[in-house]
């Protein structure tokens, strides 16, 4: 039975724990699983709260139920919290897989999806959907799809962006325990030229070690003008308390931004310290259809990029009908054979000036003409 409109509704599911065997774990601290929409295949894990891609996460699912509303393109499932936590989310696998699910979209987190590898690998007739996981160590045979480029094609931009490259010092703000964050610092450290002007921070994972004296002390002497900064923090609200950590007394230097989430949001003072000095890679691409762009236009900064190829992907497995026949909403959706990677992206960065986010460089990998480079500002 396919899922109609009145399963979508606004309507919240009982969080009392389900009729279905469930595994031996009690609810608290996490809820017991909704009770699960008595139709479709699919059903979405998501972070929606804890200590993960948290504002990513949210976004997605927002995303998600604006197009249930909005079109009927797609079928829609139902989406349940992780709260960012590897052995619930394989938890809540291993129930909805026992009731009957065989698409799982999640695991934004790389760290995450290595987590739960061995889970889909045990289970050959589950497919994994994952919008955001860049870690180059995941490029792999898998079942599970992911539609972020992986890290090492970011990383081809900083190693040619000639203004990083020409710093006097580089730095690097990372996540610590992320398997992402951690190749990204190996790959900085044996680069030629980035490895030895390279200072790296690696923030504890409850963020004890984020403070203004221990930044201050990790940029002592550094300057706007002969230094950058590297920044790779998953959780979004790390990456809150990092920006608004600087004020008058203790400004930024250049910061670029890896991570590929959404824009930060800066405080009143945010807009005047971080001017012309922050710089995001955004996975936003070249080529949009206007049902992408009116989702973006309504949802502004709540809409995710990704949310509509997730969607179709996922429409295309439902249907059964391959996924080399994916018509795209944005830019061209095709996957490698057997690791299941996106083959072709478009990034830009967008660099945060006058309390706008001015793009300024554009990275195209085309199945025609293969790698493209533009820079916006020239």
């Amino acid at each position: 039975m396919s899922c109609s409109k009145k399963h979508h509704s606004k309507k919240h599911h009982s969080h009392s724990c389900p009729p279905h065997p469930y595994p031996p774990h009690p609810c608290p601290p996490h809820p017991c699983p909704p009770v699960p929409i008595p139709c479709g295949k699919t059903i979405a894990l998501l972070e929606l709260t804890g200590n993960g891609v948290v504002d990513f996460d949210n976004q997605l699912k927002i995303t998600f139920e604006y197009y249930f509303e909005d079109t009927e393109l797609f079928e829609p499932f139902q989406i349940v919290n992780t709260d960012s936590d590897l052995n619930y989310t394989i938890k809540l696998l291993n129930y909805y897989y026992n009731i009957g699910y065989r698409i799982f979209i999640g695991f934004s987190r790389s760290s995450i999806l290595s987590g739960v590898l061995s889970w889909f690998q045990a289970r050959p007739d589950a497919i994994g959907i994952s919008p955001q996981s860049t870690s180059p160590a995941l490029n792999i045979p898998k079942n599970i799809y992911r539609l972020t480029p992986s890290d090492d094609l970011v990383l081809q931009t900083i190693k040619i962006n000639e203004y990083i490259l020409t710093r006097t010092n580089i730095y690097y703000i990372y996540s610590e325990g992320e398997s992402a964050t951690t190749l990204v610092l190996n790959a900085l450290q044996a680069d030629a030229i980035i490895g030895p002007k390279l200072k790296a921070y690696p923030v504890n994972a409850d963020s004890s070690n984020l403070t203004e004296s221990q930044l201050q002390t990790f940029f002592e002497g550094a300057t706007a003008e002969n230094d950058a900064c590297i920044l790779y923090l998953f959780d979004s609200q790390q990456r809150k308390t990092y920006i608004d950590l600087f004020n008058y007394d203790f400004t930024p230097i250049p910061n670029y931004d890896i991570s590929l989430q959404s824009y930060p949001i800066f405080n009143s003072l945010g807009e005047i310290i971080w001017n012309s000095l922050y710089s995001s890679w955004v996975n936003i691409n070249v080529s949009t259809s206007t049902l992408w762009r009116k989702g973006q236009s309504t949802l502004r900064e709540e809409y995710n990029v990704v949310a509509m190829n997730v969607l179709q992907l996922n429409q295309n497995l439902v249907d059964k009908i391959g996924v080399s026949n994916i018509s795209n909403f944005a830019f061209v959706q095709q996957f490698d054979t057997t690791t299941k990677d996106t083959l072709y992206f478009s990034l830009s960065l967008f660099r945060y000036v006058d309390l706008e986010w001015i793009p300024s460089f554009l990275y195209i990998k085309d199945p025609i003409f293969g790698i493209i480079l533009y820079d916006i500002t020239s």
